[in-house]
């Protein structure tokens, strides 16, 4: 079962990816269909509701098949957890970063990002122009 955290129409919405097709059904009309009551209205708070909840998601996903769905044409991709507090992040795969610190990493080294960080699926990553970067980061030598 995959989630993921969408806008349809301009109102965010947690939703089922349909397996092998190119839509989803969004967690609310699962839970409808299978009278579950109101279904969680963001990941982070489904994350948060513990394994009762994620009973009824799987109770709810049992439905899928013949739930009302969404193209991926009608939708926008919004982050995984939209609403999400700071974010760290460990540098471990950056062989580069770690020779442009001039320090090689005993441990992995870590790093935090702002929430507005965060982009949906297939969004743009906006670099600033007046972002610098170090010369030895632009290096193209191994």
């Amino acid at each position: 079962m995959r989630l993921a955290s969408v806008a349809i129409a301009g109102t965010d919405h947690v939703v089922v990816a349909v397996p092998d097709q190119d839509r989803v059904v969004t967690l609310a009309d699962l839970y409808a269909k299978a009278g579950l009551g109101d279904a969680p209205a963001t990941v982070k708070t489904l994350l948060k509701a513990g394994a009762d909840e994620w009973a009824k998601v799987r109770q709810a996903y049992q439905g899928i098949a013949d739930a009302p769905s969404v193209s991926l044409d009608e939708l926008t991709w919004l982050p995984p957890v939209p609403d999400t507090g700071k974010i760290l992040c460990a540098a471990m795969n950056n062989s580069l970063l770690t020779r442009g610190a001039h320090v090689e990493a005993a441990a992995p080294m870590f790093f935090l990002k702002p929430p507005s960080a965060m982009v949906g699926h297939g969004d743009n990553i906006e670099i600033i122009p007046t972002t610098t970067v170090s010369p030895s980061l632009n290096s193209k030598s191994a």
